[in-house]
This record gives C-alpha cells, sequence and structure tokens, in this order.
C-alpha cells in the first residue's frame, strides 16, 4: 500500500487499516462550562417550582432571559452559585472515564430494550392483521 499511495510511513498505514486510537489522537475534554451547569440548574428549578403534569420548561425557552441575569453577575457570583454543580460534573465524567463499567449489566439492558420493542411490534402487528382475518373466516 504504501508503495502505490507513497507519502506516509508504515505507521500510518497500520493505523488506519487498525483503526488504533494512540494516545496522541485522543483530545482532551473541555471544561464543564459554568455556563450551561448555571442554565440547566436554573431550568431544573424553573421546571420544579411549575405545576405538576404541565409541560416541561425547555432551556431554550429561558436561555435568552437566564443569559441576561447570568451577565449581570460578577465573576465571583457565578463562581458560587456554580462551583457545587461543577464539582459534581467533573466527578460524574472522571467516574465515567475511569470507573468500573457492568458490561454484563448493561448487555442485560440493551437486550431486555430490544424484545420490549419487538412485544411492543408483534402486539401492534397482531392487532392490525386480526381485524382482516376475522372479516375473512365468520
Amino acid at each position: 500500500m504504501q508503495a502505490k499511495v507513497p507519502g506516509h510511513q508504515l505507521d500510518y498505514y497500520v493505523c488506519a487499516i487498525t483503526q488504533a486510537i494512540t494516545q496522541s489522537q485522543v483530545k482532551p475534554r473541555k471544561r464543564v462550562s459554568k455556563w450551561n451547569v448555571y442554565l440547566s440548574s436554573e431550568t431544573r428549578r424553573l421546571n420544579e417550582e411549575r405545576e405538576p403534569g404541565s409541560a416541561p420548561i425547555k432551556t431554550s425557552n429561558v436561555s435568552k432571559e437566564l443569559g441576561v441575569k447570568w451577565k449581570a453577575m460578577s465573576k465571583e457570583e457565578q463562581d458560587m452559585l456554580t462551583a457545587d454543580v461543577v464539582a459534581t460534573h467533573e466527578d460524574a465524567r472522571e467516574e465515567k472515564e475511569t470507573g468500573q463499567h457492568n458490561t454484563q449489566l448493561t448487555a442485560f439492558h440493551d437486550a431486555r430494550a430490544v424484545v420490549g420493542h419487538i412485544q411492543r411490534e408483534v402486539h401492534t402487528i397482531f392487532h392490525m392483521v386480526l381485524p382482516s382475518l376475522t372479516e375473512h373466516n365468520p
């Protein structure tokens, strides 16, 4: 391959063929955005204050108003409001990357979801076909 398409070293082709990811190719994660933390926590708070059963507020519906409040705050106020939640998000990211994953449990939940979907599809098809079967065989 290197002879037919020159210009790259052997390692390039090995990596391309095996799609191996090296540490140099892994991009570092961005830090948790204080604005995103503020937006999601305020939206959650607004939804908790709403009447039960009412449609939830979406962040896109309140982001402009909350953006005005956010910009009016000092950096210290922003830090104070988001410090705990940012730390929680960073801990969750760390746990997700380095924590122990239960692949058997995940596979079980995936299989259960697929079986449930198949059951719903069979039920729907059965109820669509049943009336036509009873019409032809009185």
